[in-house]
């Protein structure tokens, strides 16, 4: 028996030595000497100073040169100084995607003041909430936009309308006195008091998370980043500023474009892109679409913002062999934190989120701030330079979450306490658990269930009410609110509970199911009981009085609905967002239902939101589409473009033709490109139109489809050092069969070369149906078709978006006008 005071043994004194030195030092030795003192702007000035003439940002047909944006940016930031703006000084900024944002953006930095991105998709309200917190005086818009800020306090820039006023100012860099310790942007993130909360990110940080993005991956002026996410979240950050420092292309998806994962995958294959960023939910759309698996040019795919299931990482590497990474960062600090390059077997269930980036620190404590264990369960804290200044106007909640660091004396070094509960792997990356309070992440964006509280409980019928996540039958995860009404015998619809919260919060945060009860459910201690909370029926709440498809596309839709939404029982009356749809599921609907040959898109489902309203649409669309999809017959006009060839009086009419040579792998039959060729010609009406002269005016129709023949030339025994001659020669006599009268107005010509080396594959085509831009898609689609037919697959080049005919059609009438 031990007799006496037993002294109590704490978790740190329970760490082995060589334990300590793996948490403390191994693990967190992550000094790297970057450049210091510099803040965001210059680095891209730094680069614009050494590649004026090339292309920083694109959007559709719209570019600008290194030296012209920074010339703008300047010339916008001297404009702003004018109107007080300098360090330490919020500038609000409410635009869509465009070369104006970019340019906006860097004003705002050039001037010295931080931006504070609104999105204009969020709800008015929320809008000027942000507006009223942040204390801007000068919000950057469009003209468009005007109507979302009608606060007179702020005064209002259009970029697009008032250029005039800022054109004419020096454009010259500025130098505006801000340094590495003034803050860069504010970004909004849910609050659990019921309103969203600024975090104030430094420059210093953001740097410090570029220099390392730099140094991990690589990148190199031939590369090309997509940016498609919302200026609100911080993966924006990286997706702007890391390609403007190292002098590749910023491409831009089109507004919206970020929801249509058909879109995407034609502007990666357009542009080339290298790079992108994906949340998981998103990735997991994209890797289910067809024809993601040719978007070859891509280098590297990154995810976070949401957990990274092991089986999507399965599915990507299944569909791309290039590095999938998973990088894991809250807003509270400068983007990313951490890093893991995925591995394509892993016996994880969760991908880990990797370990700490460069000058940054992850400690796992316990409650009472004592490092565990490897493999015990703590809390996750960061430190180092990326961890935010705090929230703004938010003193005590600054305090709360942005302690000291018990583990550095210095009165700069803190922690944020994440509230993320995680555990170290063996090997020191850090595998995600999930979390100690009631903070969810819904497609990225974090979501304090007590902010759509706060806001459901205001509403006039609404008693009480409480919010919690449940997964569907797919492992989405979905909002579920459960609300008492002050009168128990009055009778309410979800739909009409979310037609009020639209108005107030965005849409990810509205809940995707709505279930009233008499009572909440309670523990002995008072509290709602949570665990005992009844399930919503069905998916998520399905109408009284349910009707079955009536027609062939109603039933489509439904076919649709009951597999994307993961349903037992769907009727045409239901609302999509009331059985749980949100826009990621909506993008699945929506391709799916393209496949299936209906002309929908987002916007449409978002407007006409049953199967039986939708099913209107698609009819109504029907008529016009059916020519797009089929084969397009009888005359067509001639447009403005073709009528001037014809005034021209050219000697022989037939040989203004352009032609492409490409090597293709000795494979590829002369019958597989045949095949090819009849499904790209049967795509592209115009590849069919034959020109004839009648009275002296040339009319344009198309001719029927009957065959696509392909020539064969047999260049097998002749010498390497002869080949280009001989296919020139042939190339030559060739291009002068093509006839626009009788056709062919485009032929292929398939040379046969020795084994040992490519064949080629001559392609002429008369100008009259081909561009550059057409160019381009006509070449994708062939390689597109000849890969899908070595594979035994059926060939799917999408449905068309628009016939040349009605596409000619509105050309003359646009030219009319």
């Amino acid at each position: 028996v031990t007799i006496g005071f037993k002294k109590k043994i704490s978790k740190i004194e329970m760490l082995g030595k060589v334990e300590r030195l793996k948490l403390f030092n191994e693990f967190n030795d992550t000094q790297i000497d970057f450049p210091k003192g510099l803040c965001v702007q210059q680095l891209f000035e730094k680069q614009a100073g050494k590649t004026p003439e090339h292309i920083a940002a694109i959007i559709d047909d719209k570019k600008i040169s290194y030296n012209e944006l920074n010339q703008k940016a300047n010339q916008l930031a001297y404009y702003l100084r004018t109107k007080g703006i300098g360090p330490e000084k919020l500038v609000a900024i409410c635009m869509e995607r465009s070369l104006e944002m970019m340019i906006g953006l860097l004003g705002i930095l050039k001037a010295g003041g931080a931006y504070v991105p609104i999105d204009p998709e969020y709800p008015q309200d929320r809008i000027l909430y942000m507006l009223a917190d942040s204390q801007s005086s000068v919000v950057l818009t469009q003209d468009s936009l005007l109507p979302l800020l009608p606060d007179e306090k702020v005064e209002k820039i259009c970029l697009d309308k008032d250029w005039h006023l800022i054109a004419g100012l020096d454009n010259s860099n500025v130098d505006s006195g801000v340094n590495e310790d003034n803050l860069a942007y504010v970004i909004y993130t849910s609050g659990s008091t019921g309103k969203p909360k600024g975090v104030m990110n430094q420059h210093n940080g953001i740097v410090n998370r570029l220099y390392w993005t730099q140094a991990r991956y690589r990148l190199t002026p031939e590369d090309a980043i997509l940016q498609k996410t919302t200026f609100s979240f911080d993966v924006s950050v990286w997706e702007f500023f890391w390609p403007l420092m190292v002098g590749c292309r910023l491409v831009f998806a089109k507004p919206g474009g970020h929801k249509d994962n058909d879109y995407l995958i034609d502007l990666i294959k357009r542009e080339q892109i290298t790079t992108i960023h994906f949340v998981p939910s998103m990735l997991q759309v994209m890797v289910a679409a067809s024809g993601f698996e040719e978007c070859t040019s891509l280098k590297r795919v990154i995810c976070s913002g949401e957990a990274l299931p092991s089986a999507l990482t399965k599915r990507f590497y299944e569909k791309l062999d290039v590095p999938l990474h998973n990088l894991y960062g809250p807003t509270e600090a400068a983007i990313d934190v951490s890093s893991y390059e995925c591995e394509k077997e892993s016996d994880l269930s969760t991908v880990p989120i990797g370990k700490p980036v460069a000058n940054t620190e992850l400690y796992i404590l316990d409650k009472d701030l004592k490092p565990v264990p490897i493999g015990v369960v703590g809390e996750l804290y960061i430190g180092g330079i990326q961890v935010a200044r705090g929230y703004l106007n938010r003193e005590a909640l600054t305090n709360e979450k942005f302690i000291t660091n018990p583990f550095n004396s210095a009165s700069n070094h803190r922690l944020y306490k994440t509230g993320d509960l995680v555990r170290y792997l063996a090997d020191g990356n850090i595998e995600y658990m999930g979390r100690s309070d009631d903070q969810v992440k819904i497609r990225g964006f974090r979501i304090e269930p007590g902010e759509i509280e706060s806001v459901i409980n205001k509403l006039e019928s609404i008693q009480a009410s409480v919010v919690i996540t449940k997964p569907d039958k797919s492992g989405y995860t979905r909002l579920v609110a459960y609300v008492v009404l002050k009168n128990s015998e009055e009778e309410i619809k979800s739909k009409e509970i979310r037609q009020q919260l639209i108005k107030i919060i965005p849409d990810y945060m509205v809940p995707a199911a709505f279930v009233v009860l008499d009572s909440m459910p309670l523990t002995p201690n008072g509290k709602i009981n949570k665990n005992a909370l009844p399930e919503p029926e069905g998916l998520f709440g399905i109408s009284q009085e349910h009707v079955a498809p009536r027609n062939a596309i109603e039933q489509t839709l439904h076919d649709i609905w009951m597999e994307v939404l993961g349903a037992n029982c769907v009727g045409i009356h239901d609302n999509f967002f009331e059985l749980g749809g949100d826009s990621i599921l909506a993008i699945q609907i929506v391709s799916k239902a393209t496949q299936a040959g209906m002309a929908l898109g987002i916007k449409d489902l978002i407007k006409y939101q049953t199967i039986e309203e939708l099913a209107v649409v698609v009819e109504g669309n029907k008529s016009e589409i059916i020519a797009e999809q089929g084969l397009v017959s009888g005359e067509v006009i001639n447009n403005p473009i073709q009528s001037w060839f014809f005034d021209q009086d050219f000697k022989n009419i037939n040989h203004f033709n352009q032609a492409v040579m490409i090597c293709v792998d000795n494979s590829v039959s002369k019958k597989t490109v045949e095949d090819a060729l009849c499904k790209v010609v049967k795509q592209h009406d115009a590849l069919r139109l034959r020109y004839n002269q009648e009275e002296g005016i040339w009319k344009q129709r198309f001719a029927v489809l009957d065959k696509c023949n392909v020539g064969l030339v047999d260049l097998e025994n002749v010498p390497e050092n002869e080949l280009s001659n001989r296919i020139e020669s042939y190339a030559t006599q060739m291009q002068s069969t093509l006839s626009i009268s009788e056709g062919p107005i485009l032929k292929l010509i398939l040379f046969k070369t020795a084994e040992h080396m490519n064949n080629r594959l001559l392609i002429m085509v008369h100008h009259l149906v081909v561009d550059g831009v057409s160019w381009r898609i006509m070449l994708e689609d062939l390689q597109t078709a000849c890969r899908q037919l070595l594979k035994g697959a059926e060939v799917l080049l999408g449905r068309k978006t628009t016939s040349f005919k009605a596409w000619n059609k509105r050309l003359v009438e646009y030219a009319n006008s």
